[in-house]
């Protein structure tokens, strides 16, 4: 079983806001507007808080609706925008696969309620069509993708059409089939995070509650043999 407790949730980071805005020569409202959201929603762009070159981030705002990732060939020293997925995606989540392509799993808004997901075979420069992973019920949230060891993948998400059931799953095979997965918690869930512990086990940080999945913020520890089903 997982071990699972409670920590405080974080705040949206105002100053990355601030600067992101600035960085774009955009106002507030100018920005808002292009996107078409509140002001309070424009850091959920997937910038990583690093300095992307003005022409690019005006280019990412302009193609709101599509995806453009952001690409690093030298360790993070410097970025420069990759590939652009889409339409109706947004909040990516990435994995090397077995034979070096790079995998882009995608929240959509699409009334299917199926993540997306589009396969790049030049490091993130250019990538194939989005398709529908039949596999990956969504209810337009973002998830959470990691590699575990070659071909192996694990992945989050509330796996309904609700912001409900957050759900753990493994894939042997690149993430062509997701065979093993366990709900981690039925009720209200939101947002999460996986990574692998120090001890070997996974985590998955994620939002959940009783009557909304915005209560609180709570670890699940496991390991690939309870997600599996084999303890």
């Amino acid at each position: 079983m997982p071990e699972q407790g409670t920590s405080v949730g974080g705040r949206r980071l105002a100053a990355e806001l601030r600067r992101l805005r600035e960085h774009a020569g955009l106002t507030g409202e100018e920005a808002s507007e292009r996107l078409g959201w509140s002001g309070s929603k424009l850091s959920r762009i997937e910038l990583h808080r690093i300095g992307v070159k003005q022409a690019d981030l005006r280019k990412l705002l302009a193609l709101y609706g599509t995806y453009g990732l952001v690409v690093s060939t030298d360790a993070g020293k410097s970025w420069k925008l990759g590939g652009i997925v889409g339409p109706d995606c947004n909040e990516c989540q990435t994995a090397e696969l077995s034979d070096g392509r790079v995998l882009l799993n995608m929240r959509t808004v699409r009334k299917t309620n199926r993540r997306l997901v589009a396969v790049s075979a030049d490091g993130g420069e250019t990538f194939a069509e989005p398709v529908e992973d039949a596999a990956l019920v969504e209810p337009a949230c973002q998830a959470s993708l990691i590699r575990l060891g070659k071909g192996v993948l694990a992945f989050s998400n509330p796996a309904s059409t609700k912001r409900e059931k957050m759900t753990v799953r493994l894939s042997p095979d690149d993430g062509k089939t997701w065979p093993h997965g366990r709900v981690l918690y039925e009720g209200p869930a939101a947002y999460s995070c996986l990574s692998v512990l120090p001890d070997g086990r996974i985590g998955c940080l994620y939002e959940r509650g009783e009557k909304g999945p915005y209560e609180r913020i709570v670890l699940a520890r496991f390991s690939r043999d309870w997600v599996a089903g084999q303890k």
